[in-house]
């Protein structure tokens, strides 16, 4: 029979690892903060269509030549990709407010009209980038989209309410299907993990859109899989070894060595795919896949971590603070109700 590991007897070092993670991500939010896309700042995204294809070998070229005209006409460029739409090169770019009390208004004045100052003038200095046949202009159409600030703040809120909303509900079904002991170990081991998501897509300085909000609820399922398989084991192994008086430690490492093979292989498996995609996407300069990839590559590797060691770590603590309360309880209840029986064998005596 193979050894049994003692993982949870080293708790205090998975602790420390993970404390340093989330100390590290405070202050990455801190400075330089999040790299928070149009969705959730003020702003617009203006595109620009050419007369060239996507795989030209100018195709970057035009892209930061088009960027430096949008910046010399007085706007900030947040960043920029390349499209293709009907066989022609679109150039997109982020742009953010100068001022936040325009609220949309004069910024969409600005920037929301084809006709404007503003467009006419890139669009003459895009047509003197290349020459075309004759009757032909190099510069194709132009379309924006912009974002106020209150639109913002509504997406935020918006995004904020559905991961509490996902994580509650997976508290509420594994208190149900559980106890009440694995489903705050439980939501502890998630909210690490999207954290542990959070610090490194800040670190890469990925684009954080609504397509991330998506990725974090992605991944607030897979972990939670993984996470269900080592507790229904552990409620398994309690039932099995009640009469051989094991402890909670011991149980956490039986369990975590009969399901450490499905959680690598479920995991890598998953991890492959991704990654395979997030490579293609690379290589064709795919931007919006990517952003979506990459912090879920994150969070199947903080949610292998966890599964793997820290979850049943989290689950033996909550478990003594749980017992060590319940101990507490019913020591007082005890004094009060030998206090209640004195009282009355006095009065009994009067």
């Amino acid at each position: 029979m193979n050894k049994t590991p003692k993982i949870v007897e080293k708790s205090t070092i998975f602790f420390i690892i993970s404390a340093m993670i989330i100390a590290v991500g405070i202050v990455l939010l801190i400075v330089p903060g999040m790299n928070l896309g149009l969705d959730f700042t003020p702003g617009a995204t203006i595109t620009f269509e050419v007369n060239a294809t996507y795989d030209s070998a100018k195709a970057n070229e035009y892209l930061s030549q088009v960027e430096s005209y949008i910046e010399e006409a007085g706007f900030t460029v947040e960043s920029s990709r390349k499209s293709q739409s009907n066989n022609h090169l679109g150039l997109q770019y982020n742009l953010t407010y100068n001022d936040e009390d325009l609220n949309g208004e004069n910024y969409s004045e600005t920037i929301g009209d084809e006709e404007s100052e503003f467009v006419q003038g890139i669009k003459e200095k895009i047509n003197a980038m290349e020459t075309m046949g004759e009757g032909e202009e190099f510069f194709v159409g132009y379309a924006s989209a912009t974002t106020s600030p209150d639109a913002t703040r509504s997406t935020a809120a918006k995004a904020f309410i559905a991961i509490a909303v996902a994580i509650v509900c997976m508290l509420i079904y594994i208190a149900i299907r559980f106890r009440l002991t694995s489903g705050i170990a439980a939501v502890i081991v998630l909210i690490h993990d999207v954290f542990v998501m959070i610090t490194l897509t800040t670190a890469c300085r990925i684009t954080v859109n609504i397509t991330f909000i998506a990725a974090v609820i992605t991944v607030i399922g897979y972990s939670i899989n993984a996470t269900i398989i080592v507790f229904d084991r552990i409620k398994d192994n309690l039932a099995k070894y009640k009469d051989q008086g094991l402890s909670d430690v011991q149980i956490a490492n039986i369990s975590i060595k009969e399901t450490i093979r499905r959680t690598l292989l479920t995991t890598i498996t998953t991890l492959v795919m991704i990654g395979l995609i997030a490579i293609v996407c690379s290589i064709n300069d795919v931007t919006s896949i990517i952003e979506f990839a990459l912090p879920i590559i994150f969070g199947l590797l903080s949610g292998l971590y966890s599964a793997i060691v820290l979850s049943s770590c989290v689950w033996v603590q909550v478990r003594k603070l749980f017992a060590k309360f319940t101990r507490k309880s019913k020591k007082g209840y005890s004094k009060y109700a030998k206090e209640k029986s004195v009282d009355k064998s006095v009065k009994a005596e009067a």
